[in-house]
Order: structure tokens, then sequence, then C-alpha cells
């Protein structure tokens, strides 16, 4: 099976095209990371199925579909952040979707139903669905985007637990991993430092430096010591600061939200 991957997050697009290949099945035709070269895959290479990213710049995965056309479309899967009423749409109108952060089990499965929607040949009946999928998102796709996520959905072993993001102390990256500090708890969760934030409120969370964002409303003080400053958290956590960027925390710490 033929399989295009889209994502503009590097080490997502990478992660996601390397559990694919575990299936001896699969052939990663192209690995793609963003709407235009998605496109110009999908157009030369005719893949069997695109895993595709919703939400990117300048071409997201909505306009990759229009550009090509549904006609045109292989098997899609949907990868995505949003969290409301698209997955109502993607439940009833795509062949699947998978949720970020996904577990590679939730992967599988996905790749599983592309597989027998290309076995019994039924793409009329998932390009009629997906046509219905645009139909019904395009009026509402920009603004849902720019709404914030209020919990972090958290999968661990056979339990599903939901974090409130507010309640977070601060965010560890960790190569394709982040980990959530939560009181005295630590929560691994499935996505690219960078992808996770850009669905934090701005207003309540600052990135440190490359592998630490903050929550700021945990922020007791900044110390600063042989020209190095440092943050101390409210339970006492000291988090290294970029000296470049305490002007601008210190700024944000007056009107950071409570």
């Amino acid at each position: 099976m033929r399989i295009v991957v889209v994502d503009d997050e590097p080490v997502a697009l990478r992660g996601l095209a390397s559990l694919l290949e575990t299936d001896a099945s699969v052939d990663i035709v192209a690995q793609c990371a963003d709407g235009r070269a998605a496109i110009a895959a999908i157009r030369s290479l005719a893949p069997d199925v695109v895993f595709l990213d919703v939400q990117m710049p300048e071409i997201d995965g909505f306009s990759v579909v229009q550009q090509i056309g549904v006609d045109h479309m292989p098997v899609v899967v949907f990868v995505t952040a949003f969290d409301q009423f698209a997955i109502r749409a993607f439940e009833v109108s795509a062949v699947d979707y998978l949720l970020k952060p996904f577990s590679d089990e939730r992967a599988f499965q996905a790749l599983e139903r592309a597989r027998r929607a290309v076995a019994l040949r039924s793409i009329d009946e998932t390009r009629v669905r997906l046509a219905t999928l645009l139909a019904a998102l395009s009026p509402t796709v920009e603004s849902n985007a720019a709404t914030e996520q209020s919990r972090f959905i958290i999968r661990e072993h056979s339990r599903t637990y939901a974090v409130p993001i507010p309640t977070v102390d601060w965010i560890e990256g960790a190569d394709y991993y982040v980990k959530l500090h939560v009181a005295e708890k630590v929560h691994l969760l499935r996505e690219p430092m960078t992808s996770l934030a850009k669905r934090l409120n701005p207003r309540q969370f600052y990135r440190l430096h490359r592998s630490a964002i903050v929550n700021l409303t945990r922020v007791r003080e900044i110390k600063v010591s042989a020209g190095e400053p440092t943050v101390v958290l409210v339970d006492g956590t000291r988090l290294r600061v970029t000296r470049g960027r305490r002007a601008e925390l210190e700024r944000l710490l007056e009107f950071a939200e409570l």
C-alpha cells in the first residue's frame, strides 16, 4: 500500500512515517512538510492513502483536498489537533482521523481502516464522504483553529486522563514526547514541543528555552546568578531561562492571566 504522509512538524512527520513503515505492507512514497509539497506528491505519485495534517500554514489539509479535487484524492486519514465539532464531522464523513496526540495502536487502527477502504475499492463512497466533510467544515474551520484547547488528553496503558491545561506547572521537552509536570505528577504526552506550543494560551504560558515552557501563574520569582537567569516556581522548582528572554518574561508576568 503506497502512502504519503504530510505534517509540517518535522519530528511528527518522521515519527508517523517510521511507525507506519513497521508494517511490511506499507511503502511510504513521500514525506511532505507542507501543503504545496503534498499536492505535488499526490498528483505525481498517485498514492493509495494519504495521512494528511489538517493544521498547516499557508495551505492546510482541507485546502490540499480542495486543490487536488475530491474526485482525484486517494483515501484520506486526517491528522488533527481539533477536539470539538470537527471530530464529530470526521467520524461521519472521513475514512478515519488521528487526534493528536495519538498512540501507536490508534495509528495502526487508522491504517487498517484505510487498508480496508482500498481493498474494497470503496473510493467513490469515500470521495462523497470527503466532499460532505469539506462542505460541513468550510465556514468554520478557520475560527475553530483559533480556539484554544482547554485540556490535554493523556492515554496511559488502559486509562485515559483529562488534564486541565491551567493546572500544568511546566512542560518539559523530551524528543517526540513532552512531560507535563502537574503538582507532583508527570504525564507523558506524545507530541513535539513546537506543535504543542502553538495550542497554548500565550498569556498564560511562556517558552523559557527550547525544552521548557512555564505556566506564568506558577512563577514565584526570577533569580540571576553569574548573569544567568533562573525561574523559581511556587513549589521550588528551578528552570533555566534563555538570557535574551528574561526581559520579555518579566513583562509577561505583569499581565499573566490568573
